[in-house]
């Protein structure tokens, strides 16, 4: 099998890496076929973990594994508050090991290794590290935002069900990243019931069908730019001395070295779209209803390539919905978290110094502060009007202790 696969033109990790995103469509056709859902762990799990075997090896899938059965048994261990903290740093030590090897084994190499599907992994366990220790907090009105309260955890999973979640084979390659509520619900088969819209969780065939043939048609023709760009302005020629760059004016090279980088950035495209294709079509892209019961596929979203390309500063480059994800629900959280409501900081905007029992009064509240000076001795304040911001306004009524 190896010397069939020296034998093509693209080398051997890409072929692999290529074959198992192309396998992920009717392997996931028939990941939805499976009725029970202990039998749909184990298919994603022994899929997933053959592919990493095939493309990088037992010690690949072991160094994958590694991290995210860590950070589980931790996680079994420790209180849910400090879940996110265990992850983040598990993760990033994991997958920091992981780069370091590669810089001291393969330094200034270009091939697919382990660390592609190590650093998915390490978003959707530190996402569903703070989806666990939200669960917690599903009590306090004023400690998660909708999207949070939505997405929390309340038990945590069992080891075949996280490990279930770590190794969705779809996705395992390219992401993207998605919450542990929506796998457990696709998982038991009702992702996309709807009491509104669809009330018996009828799986929309036709419709996720061609949102993932939109999806993996972008990728082809990502592809296809990716070749034709490569052929006439190969990025390997940005590192050459001599031609044919050196023909070229100071304009002519900024020109060329703009279409080799678009042509390297659309083979990234190609296996982003890919993946959200054959993700899509197993049944895991459902994000919500609209208004007129149209079902949104928006939720296994990689990249918008548009976005990207016609960006108007390296921020709006930045704004890739997997990395986007990451960073408000995991990196900003962990930076700038919003405190339980017991020592939320409540300091007053309007009414008199001297509230009165029973009265209403507005008040302004920042997370990192203490109690306000102007609250007398004795009384409490009990939340009338949830407010999910770090910052903002709420109704309070005043009481005794």
């Amino acid at each position: 099998m190896e010397a069939l696969l020296e034998s093509l033109p693209l080398s051997v990790d890409v072929v692999k890496f290529v074959s198992c995103l192309t396998l992920s469509f009717p392997l996931g056709i028939l990941f939805r076929k499976i009725p029970s859902p202990i039998h749909r762990h184990l298919y994603g799990i022994t899929v997933g973990s053959l592919m990493l075997v095939w493309c990088f090896g037992l010690s690949g899938l072991i160094s994958f594994l590694f991290g995210p059965l860590l950070v589980y048994g931790l996680m079994t261990i420790f209180p849910s508050r400090l879940a996110p903290q265990i992850a983040f740093v598990v993760m990033f030590a994991s997958l920091s090991f992981l780069h370091i090897y590669r810089m001291a084994t393969d330094w200034m190499g270009y091939s697919l290794d382990i660390s592609g599907p190590a650093m998915v992994s390490l978003i959707k366990v530190t996402m569903f590290a703070w989806n666990y220790r939200d669960g917690k907090l599903l009590e306090s009105p004023l400690a998660l935002t909708p999207l949070w309260r939505k997405k929390a955890v309340v038990v945590l999973p069992t080891l075949l069900e996280f490990l279930g979640y770590v190794l969705f084979f779809p996705t395992i390659h390219a992401g993207p990243a998605f919450h542990m509520v929506d796998y457990l619900k696709f998982i038991n088969g009702n992702l996309y019931t709807d009491p509104k819209h669809n009330p018996s969780g009828k799986f929309p065939l036709s419709t996720i069908t061609r949102a993932s043939l939109t999806a993996s048609g972008i990728g082809l023709l990502s592809l296809c730019i990716h070749l034709v760009l490569d052929y006439f302005t190969p990025t390997s020629a940005l590192f050459l001395s001599g031609l044919p760059l050196s023909e070229y004016s100071i304009v002519g090279k900024l020109v060329f070295a703009h279409f080799a980088i678009m042509g390297l950035r659309c083979r990234y495209y190609f296996a982003w779209k890919l993946s959200e294709g054959a993700g899509i079509l197993a049944g895991l892209g459902f994000k919500e209803y609209d208004e007129s019961g149209k079902v949104d596929l928006n939720g296994l979203k990689n990249v918008y390539i548009s976005k990207c390309e016609l960006a108007g500063s390296l921020r709006d480059i930045t704004v890739v919905p997997m990395l986007c994800l990451f960073l408000s629900s995991c990196v900003l959280r962990l930076c700038v978290s919003p405190p339980p409501l017991s020592i939320l900081s409540l300091t007053k905007r309007t009414g008199t110094t001297q509230p009165e029992i029973g009265s209403k009064t507005t008040y302004t509240f920042a997370p990192h502060r203490t109690y306000p000076s102007d609250l007398p001795l004795g009384l409490c304040i009990s939340p009338t009007q949830s407010v999910h911001s770090g910052m903002g306004s709420i109704l309070v009524t005043i009481s005794r202790l």
